[in-house]
């Protein structure tokens, strides 16, 4: 797929022509080509900037779970003493 789709990108043949000698049907070599156009943003996407906003977002999480276990902790102490 790599291969047939940088040789439409280079322009140097027609689709047809990259079809023919490929024995693909154009509709398939046209979605490959759009596919790899929409996706190549993320090529060049810094992977430590990505991986540094999933950090984040998890930290953030087992922050509110953390949270979230200390109200419970104190519910359940307080039903125990029969305070609630």
């Amino acid at each position: 797929k790599a291969k047939i789709v940088l040789e439409v990108l280079k322009e140097l043949k027609s689709i047809s022509e990259i079809c023919s000698e490929n024995m693909l049907h154009p509709s398939v070599v046209v979605r490959w080509k759009n596919e790899a156009v929409q996706n190549m943003p993320e090529v060049f996407f810094d992977k430590n900037k990505k991986l540094n906003v999933i950090r984040s977002e998890y930290e953030n999480k087992i922050s509110i779970l953390y949270k979230e276990i200390g109200i419970l902790a104190t519910k359940v102490n307080a039903i125990q003493k029969g305070s609630y």
